[in-house]
C-alpha cells in the first residue's frame, strides 16, 4: 500500500463510479421496460489489492419491503439488482474553446458495464 497505494485509490475513485439500482418487474409491463427502480446508490471504494489490481466496491440497498428468498435467475424473480460502472474523465472546457487559457475542463463520463443479477 503507502503512498502509491493510496494515490492509486484516489484516482480509482475519481475516475470510475459505480451505480446498483434495486428494482422491481412491473406485471403490467413484459420484458426489460418492465422494471421500476425502488432504491438507487452510488457504490464506495472498500478496498484495493495493489498487487493483482483488484477492487472491491460496496453499498446498500433497502425495499419498503422485506424481498422473499428464492432461486435467483431470470423469468423466476420479481426483483433484481442492476450495477453499472461509468468511467469519468475531463472533456472540454466548459467555454466550448479548447484552447482558452484557464478554462475550467467539465467531467464528462461514459457507460462501461453493465450487468443484472436477480434476486
Amino acid at each position: 500500500t503507502g503512498v502509491r497505494g493510496e494515490r492509486e485509490v484516489q484516482s480509482i475513485a475519481l475516475n470510475r463510479v459505480l451505480v446498483a439500482r434495486l428494482q422491481e418487474a412491473d406485471p403490467e409491463l413484459a420484458g426489460d421496460l418492465g422494471w421500476v427502480t425502488r432504491d438507487a446508490t452510488q457504490l464506495d471504494l472498500l478496498a484495493y489489492q495493489q498487487a493483482e489490481h483488484l477492487a472491491a466496491w460496496g453499498a446498500g440497498l433497502s425495499a419498503a419491503d422485506p424481498i422473499p428468498l428464492r432461486r435467483p435467475g431470470p423469468g423466476t424473480s420479481q426483483w433484481r439488482v442492476t450495477v453499472e460502472e461509468w468511467e469519468r474523465f475531463p472533456g472540454d472546457p466548459r467555454t466550448g474553446h479548447p484552447d482558452v487559457e484557464g478554462a475550467a475542463r467539465q467531467w464528462e463520463q461514459r457507460l462501461i458495464f453493465a450487468d443484472e443479477v436477480y434476486l
